[in-house]
């Protein structure tokens, strides 16, 4: 891939797939948060699909860290409601020859690849504390969502970020479920919401400062604040939108945070902003 880091090269976009360039966008901060803070570690992603999300963090391990992609690829799913979230979404099963075929057009060497279910994966195998980048996109369900949630809590370094696909599809209430709690008991920090909610264990890290501060001075991002239970974030868009395009997305995700999150964990903006312009 040609980018380095902290540059966009968006040809990944010629893979099939959902993963965007303000998401590449979000992890290429979060390394470059990571990078200022001086934290280290390895990178791993639950759910690879056609390898467009992992082309982008492909790019970004540094000397001696490791990119540990795991997917289900041709193996059974491991509970009904898993094989239900897929066939219901109609989302296929690629090979792993098809991933790294579409991973190789852009990187010269494979990650390590594991292959079924992600409730097959040992965090004491894999490396319990030494992930800093971890991108969750398996299976839907609450069951698979839970421990996905548990397992990237041991695998977390100090200054890790996690990315949890669609926490802003009402269709995929078992997320949501799964993650609101972690947020409302004060163990697991939000810090962006889209389509991905970016968060991390390490509540009191200054990673999580520098990167909002780093996505706010981005001028392709869109960004609003608001309170999650005892936490500010930011509701982040892609400044390509139009105007109104840009407010429906706003008053969209205002609204899907005021939905299905937990009154107790949603606040909204306004007490943001009225603390900030009393300061």
């Amino acid at each position: 891939m040609s980018g380095a880091p902290g540059e966009l090269d968006l040809g990944f976009l010629s893979l099939p797939g959902w993963f965007s360039p303000l998401d590449a966008k979000m992890f290429l901060l979060a390394d470059a948060a990571q990078r200022t803070a001086g934290v280290e570690g390895d990178l791993l992603e639950i759910g690879a699909y056609m390898g467009r999300s992992a082309v982008v963090l492909g790019q970004l391990p540094r000397d001696g860290e490791r990119f540990i992609v795991s997917d289900i690829f041709g193996e059974a799913e491991n509970n009904e409601e898993s094989v239900l979230w897929r066939t219901s979404c109609e989302v296929q099963k690629p090979s792993v020859d098809q991933f790294s075929a579409n991973y190789l057009r852009f990187h010269s060497t494979l990650p390590e690849i594991r292959v079924g279910p992600s409730s097959s994966l040992d965090a004491g195998e894999l490396g319990l504390k030494s992930f800093r980048l971890l991108h969750v996109d398996g299976a839907h369900d609450y069951e698979n969502v839970v421990h996905d949630l548990s397992l990237t809590r041991e695998l977390a370094a100090a200054g890790a970020v996690i990315a949890f696909d669609d926490i802003s599809q009402p269709a995929f209430p078992g997320i949501g479920a799964a993650i609101w709690p972690e947020v409302k008991a004060g163990r697991l920090r939000p810090l962006m919401v889209g389509q991905k909610l970016y968060a991390t264990w390490d509540v009191d890290t200054p990673v999580a400062d520098a990167l909002l501060r780093l996505v706010e001075a981005e001028p392709d991002v869109g960004t609003d604040r608001c309170q999650l239970a005892d936490f500010e974030a930011l509701l982040v868009s892609d400044h390509a939108l139009t105007d109104d395009e840009a407010a429906t997305w706003k008053t969209k995700s205002k609204r899907f945070l005021r939905n299905w999150a937990p009154p107790a964990v949603y606040e909204g903006a306004k007490k943001v902003r009225a603390a900030a312009r009393s300061s």
